[in-house]
C-alpha cells in the first residue's frame, strides 16, 4: 500500500503546482496516521475479543472438538509450491517402428502431447530419434514408468527448480501495479488541467501497463511450466542390445586394439576418398600446364637454333 501512495506520490509531483502537491502530501500523511492509531487501538479490542473466543472455545462440548480433529486429520492438505520438472531419457531399442507406434499412445494416455520430435532415417538396421514431450505434472512419474518399459535405460537425469517464491511475487507485483493503475486512472478523469499534465498522466499509465503486461506474461510462462512437464526423449535402434559390463583386462585390450584397427581403417579409407576426389581436380590443372611446357619447349629449341645459326 505504501508503496502505491510513493509512486502516486510522484506523479502528482511530476504533473501539479507545488502548493496543491504539499496540501495533498500532508492530508495523505494525516490519513496514515490515524490508520496507524485506530490499528493500535483496535489491536486492544482484538486481544479482548481473542480472550473472549478462547474462553468460549474452552466451555465447549469434546465431541465437536474430536469431530474437527477427526476431520482436519482425514483432509489432506494440498501443496501450493510451483515447481518445474524436466528429465531426459536415454533409451535403446530392438524395433525402433514399435517405439514409434507405443509412445504417442503412452503420451495419450497421459494426457499430454508431443512439443517436438526428429526422427533420422539413414541407416535402415540403426535409426535414431529425439522427442520433447509435455505431461501434466499429475502424470510425470507414472509417464516415466512407462517410458522405461519401452525399452532399456541408458541413461535418465532429473530436474526440479522451485519457482515458488517468484511466483508468489509475481503475484503480488502485479496486483499492486493494477492498484496504481485504477488511482492513474481515477486521477485521469478527475483531472482538468493543462494538456501537458494530462499527456503526462496517460505517458505514466502507458509504462504502469506495460510493466503489467510484461508480468503477466512471464506469470504465464511460469503457470505452463509448472503444470506441465517437459521430458526429453532420445532413442537410438541396436539390435540384440546387450548392456555393457564392467571391463577386464583382456577386454581392454580387445577394445584398444580394435579401437585402433578401426581408426587405422578408417584413416585409410579416408585417404583413398580425397585421392579420388582430387583426381579430377589434378587432371584439369595438369592438362594446361602439360600444353604450356610443350610450346614452351618449342619455343626454346627454336631460338637456340637461330642463335647457332
Amino acid at each position: 500500500m505504501f508503496d502505491a501512495l510513493f509512486d502516486l506520490l510522484t506523479i502528482q509531483r511530476n504533473i501539479m503546482p507545488q502548493h496543491i502537491v504539499k496540501r495533498r502530501r500532508l492530508a495523505i500523511l494525516c490519513v496514515v496516521f490515524s490508520i496507524c492509531v485506530g490499528g493500535c487501538g483496535g489491536s486492544e479490542n482484538y486481544d479482548a475479543a481473542y480472550e473472549s473466543s478462547e474462553n468460549s472455545a474452552e466451555s465447549d462440548s469434546p465431541t465437536e472438538q474430536t469431530g474437527l480433529d477427526s476431520l482436519a486429520a482425514s483432509t489432506p492438505v494440498k501443496s501450493a509450491r510451483k515447481i518445474v520438472y524436466t528429465s531426459t531419457i536415454g533409451l535403446v531399442v530392438d524395433d525402433y517402428h514399435t517405439f514409434e507406434t507405443e509412445l504417442p499412445k503412452l503420451i495419450h494416455k497421459h494426457g499430454g502431447f508431443v512439443a517436438n520430435s526428429d526422427t533420422d532415417r539413414r541407416y535402415q538396421d540403426n535409426q535414431s530419434g529425439r522427442w520433447i514431450v509435455r505431461i501434466p505434472v499429475d502424470q510425470y512419474n507414472d509417464f516415466l514408468s512407462g517410458v522405461n518399459s519401452l525399452g532399456f535405460t541408458e541413461s535418465r537425469s532429473e530436474n526440479a527448480q522451485d519457482v515458488t517464491e517468484e511466483y508468489i511475487d509475481l503475484e503480488a507485483r502485479i496486483e499492486n501495479k493494477k492498484r496504481l493503475e485504477s488511482r492513474i486512472l481515477t486521477m485521469l478523469e478527475e483531472h482538468t488541467g493543462k494538456l501537458s499534465e494530462v499527456l503526462e498522466i496517460e505517458r505514466e499509465l502507458a509504462r504502469v501497463r506495460e510493466g503489467i503486461e510484461m508480468m503477466e506474461g512471464r506469470l504465464r510462462f511460469l503457470k505452463d511450466r509448472t503444470s506441465l512437464a517437459t521430458i526429453t526423449i532420445s532413442c537410438r535402434e541396436e539390435k540384440e542390445y546387450e548392456p555393457p559390463k564392467p571391463p577386464t583386462l583382456l577386454s581392454r585390450i580387445s577394445s584398444t586394439l580394435t579401437s585402433s584397427l578401426t581408426s587405422l581403417r578408417r584413416t585409410a579409407e579416408n585417404l583413398l576418398v580425397v585421392v579420388i576426389a582430387a583426381t579430377p581436380w589434378i587432371v584439369a590443372l595438369a592438362l594446361p600446364i602439360l600444353i604450356m611446357r610443350y610450346f614452351a619447349k618449342r619455343w626454346w629449341r627454336k631460338r637456340k637454333a637461330r642463335r647457332s645459326a
